[in-house]
């Protein structure tokens, strides 16, 4: 009987021990945009992306993130061009990576402040991006988010920046 408690007790801790949470947290989400400003905004007025946002699991409420996303934006496609006769390109698709701070306040909820560099039309510029997100299960399986992106256009035609939401419905990887 000692040998079948010794046994149970074992088995429980190896158990327990085996249970314990992941030091990744990787989703892939499917994200619907709408921009908000854009110096040929009829060009790339929505548009649909995927991305990768991926947690460093510390045991604190402020976890390292990292988000890759790609967007394709569409519009009119017209043609657009300054008083001197240069063109103003519009957006088709964007590679954006970010990584900043996750804010763990409760077991469901989060907020993520990121920046990085998105790019398009073969050049880089800066961009933040804040977050909110919620977890759909005690599990964590299924999480929404919705983020705002701002990316400062830093060029020779203007300074005025490009900006979209993102409304994303995300599944667990790992």
């Amino acid at each position: 009987m000692r040998k079948l408690y010794l046994a149970l007790a074992l088995f429980t801790s190896i158990n327990c021990f085996g249970q314990s949470e992941r030091r990744l947290s990787t989703f892939l989400s499917f994200q619907a945009n709408k921009t908000l400003s854009d110096r040929t905004i009829t060009n790339n007025s929505g548009g649909v992306g995927l991305g990768l946002q991926t947690s460093f699991n510390t045991g604190t409420w402020i976890k390292p993130s990292l988000e890759i996303n790609t967007d394709l934006f569409a519009g009119t496609k017209k043609l657009y061009v300054t008083e001197n006769g240069k063109t103003i390109k519009s957006k088709n698709g964007m590679l954006s990576l970010y990584a900043g701070p996750m804010f763990q306040p409760t077991e469901r909820l989060f907020l993520t402040a990121t920046v990085g560099a998105s790019i398009y039309n073969s050049e880089t510029h800066l961009g933040i991006r804040p977050s909110i997100g919620y977890h759909l299960s005690k599990n964590k399986r299924w999480m929404t988010k919705a983020s705002y992106t701002n990316v400062f256009q830093r060029d020779e035609i203007s300074n005025e920046r490009f900006s979209y939401l993102s409304f994303a419905l995300a599944l667990k990887l790992f």
